[in-house]
């Protein structure tokens, strides 16, 4: 008897519908409405569940076969601000899309903005530009106990004209230090606000 009760739910199993979630990427900010072909899209069920697809050449992606459930969709393409779907300011949670058995989830779109830049040029005390110098951007953190420190997020070397371009960085304050000086605890660098192709001198 418990050999044929899971049997006929194995057979349940297999029977259901699978479902799918389909939707397409335009750029933000744009003055004609263009699509983000071959932008990066990955859909979450649960920890461990990863699947990515691509859009196609007009910006449309789907993810087929799909089991019943609760799914999270991002949005991680290069040089745009990583997001996911239903979030209504950078750093928040979106919101889970539920799939029932057999239905057929359309009409899920993004419009991604291009992500910012920090830029600018390092020069020592004559103001001569200095090269292969490190430039870090850093984010203020807490510890386990609650103290404030920085978390490193995005580098660059300076090129031969002192130049520096730290580029697909998330929205938000950023602490830009230069060299190997290194950082007290309490005590920052000097603070820059990551705007897009924002050019600062260290």
């Amino acid at each position: 008897m418990k050999k044929l009760l899971v049997a006929v739910l194995f057979l349940q199993a297999a029977a259901s519908p699978r479902g799918s979630i389909e939707g397409i990427v335009m750029k933000a900010g744009t003055a004609l409405q263009q699509s983000l072909p071959h932008a990066r899209l990955e859909l979450r069920e649960g920890p461990g569940t990863l699947i990515v697809v691509r859009s196609d050449a007009g910006g449309r992606f789907v993810f087929s076969n799909l089991a019943a459930g609760r799914y999270r969709l991002f949005l991680t393409e290069d040089g745009f601000i990583r997001q996911e779907y239903g979030q209504r300011f950078p750093n928040m949670p979106g919101l889970p899309i539920n799939v029932t058995a057999g239905q057929h989830v359309t009409n899920i779109s993004f419009r991604p903005d291009a992500a910012p830049t920090i830029a600018g040029t390092v020069l020592d005390g004559n103001g001569i530009p200095i090269a292969d110098i490190l430039v870090t951007a850093a984010r203020r953190t807490y510890d386990v106990r609650g103290r404030p420190t920085l978390t490193v997020v995005a580098s660059a070397l300076t090129d031969d004209r002192g130049a520096y371009r730290i580029f697909w960085i998330d929205p938000g304050d950023y602490y830009v230090n230069a060299g190997a000086a290194r950082v007290c605890a309490g005590v920052f660098p000097r603070c820059y606000g990551s705007r897009r192709n924002q050019t600062d001198s260290c």
